[in-house]
């Protein structure tokens, strides 16, 4: 077989440090569209966003040559950064950790 094909959905959960709700309505789409960005430059997808205010859930077809704590450490670690470009969100923090699930296409 002359290439590499990968069909690998993961769900992903993490939540803000303390579970303190500073997602705010204002910031989510951007957010997530920022989010995105960060899923396709490591050569992934991501299928749907969403959330509330202390936590998100992504679900996300995995690229066939990142692995998911990378990828996960890029996504909260650029998210963070740009969450605090966006007002008066100097200490955001993710909390450490996450929960990463491998699901079925069905």
């Amino acid at each position: 077989m002359p290439q590499s094909l990968v069909k690998v959905l993961i769900h992903v959960v993490f939540s803000t440090k303390n579970r303190v709700d500073l997602i705010v309505p204002e910031i989510e789409a951007g957010l997530f569209g920022y989010i995105h960005g960060i899923v396709e430059n490591n050569k992934s997808k991501l299928i749907i966003a969403n959330g509330t205010m202390n936590h998100i859930h992504l679900l996300i077809s995995l690229g066939r040559t990142i692995c998911i704590s990378e990828l996960i450490g890029d996504i909260k670690r650029d998210s963070s950064v740009w969450i605090k470009t966006q007002g008066d969100f100097r200490n955001f923090y993710w909390q450490e950790g996450y929960g990463a699930f491998s699901i079925g296409q069905s």
